[in-house]
């Protein structure tokens, strides 16, 4: 089986000595380590960082930090977490669509979506590429909205050519084991002040600055030393990573060029996507079965897939309540986008082979329609 991802870990012996140490001191959480973490990530990113539990908690933080107290415009294609933060905190939603070719939020359809009730903006980083952040920034300042950036995917991502962390108000990275940084679970908030990074701090502490008086409720937000040395472990190897994921993406869109019917998530020229995913979008007419049967032809080969983000997030009876702005082109995506499997110590071999099979199931195409099991879903 060629599974969808793997964890990127240190090795354990590069580990194992500070690993000892934190068990055999007591000091597991609040300790070294994360500081340590803290001070890479913000020498990396250009910005004042912050270890947190994880991105969800990161996103709620930074909604409370900002004050949002008003209607949140975000992407219906995205992960359940982007939505679930403003909706914990009983802000409404608004849904908006994103640009097809890219998969991120589009930003004419973030401005047109724009009302009295508007208070923030969350963009998201899909897949690892990089969002329209100066088209997102400007519509921000114009209109005198936070914006917040859901990086859960950013990290090994650059736009023009420098690593994400200092866009927008809040930047918030995942290190869950699917990133490119995994430290078991875990994020990062990147802060454009480091005056709004110590109202994250607080917020991260219960809402306790460090007197035990709490202005603003918060969360236990804290990221625990064993999380944070592996994070640690996963910063030293992201840029070569980065790279590797990069180099394979590039060898299946050479291998697949002359297959139709296959697209891929577009990078604007200047920018680089951490490839978190590597998704394709299927075309049943020119390739000749759709992204569901491809998914099935492929698990019999045994190569798992993964449908993101299906079903688009304003599906979700959690935010049945929420207003939802027309999204064709997120639609188009729902039915066609397939996550082919990727890791960054993946074989080039691999993923050949891999490329080989998507071939093979555009050949075979008319055999696997013919195969189509009872009641399977047609796109």
């Amino acid at each position: 089986m060629v599974p969808i991802t793997r964890p990127t870990l240190p090795p354990y012996a590069r580990i194992a000595g500070d690993l000892r140490r934190i068990v055999s001191s007591g000091h597991i959480t609040k300790g070294p380590h994360l500081r340590s973490l803290e001070e890479w990530a913000s020498r990396y990113m250009g910005a004042p960082v912050l270890g947190i539990s994880s991105c969800t908690v990161g996103l709620v933080l930074a909604l409370q930090a900002l004050r949002v107290d008003g209607e949140v415009i975000l992407p219906s294609f995205t992960f359940l977490a982007t939505a679930s933060a403003p909706a914990v905190l009983k802000l409404p939603l608004r849904f908006v669509d994103v640009d097809r070719g890219a998969c991120t939020v589009d930003p004419r359809a973030v401005e047109a979506a724009i009302g009295p009730r508007t208070a923030a903006i969350i963009g998201v980083h899909t897949f690892g590429a990089p969002a329209n952040v100066d088209a997102l920034e400007a519509i921000a300042r114009r209109h005198k909205l936070a914006l917040i950036f859901d990086a859960a995917h950013g990290l090994g991502s650059l736009r023009g050519g420098r690593p994400l962390g200092g866009s927008g108000d809040v930047e918030v990275f995942s290190m869950s084991p699917t990133k490119l940084v995994a430290a078991g679970e875990g994020g990062l908030v990147a802060a454009r002040s480091p005056d709004l990074l110590s109202r994250l701090e607080a917020l991260r502490e219960y809402g306790n600055a460090g007197e035990y008086t709490t202005a603003q409720a918060g969360l236990n937000g804290r990221l625990d030393e064993m999380s944070a040395l592996l994070a640690l472990g996963g910063f030293r190897m992201l840029e070569r990573n980065a790279k590797r994921r990069n180099t394979l993406v590039a060898l299946a869109q050479s291998e697949l060029a002359d297959v139709p019917g296959i697209g891929w998530q577009r990078v604007a020229p200047a920018d680089r996507s951490s490839y978190k995913d590597l998704s394709i979008t299927v075309e049943p007419s020119a390739f000749g079965c759709d992204r569901d049967d491809l998914s099935r032809a492929l698990a019999a080969e045994g190569v798992d897939t993964r449908r993101y983000f299906v079903p688009l997030v304003h599906r979700h009876p959690a935010f049945a309540g929420a207003t939802v702005d027309p999204v064709p082109q997120s639609i188009w995506l729902e039915s066609r986008v397939l996550s082919l499997p990727l890791y960054s110590h993946m074989p080039v071999a691999t993923m050949r082979g891999i490329a080989r099979l998507v071939r093979m199931a555009h050949q075979q195409a008319r055999e696997i329609v013919r195969q189509r099991p009872n009641g399977a879903r047609v796109a």
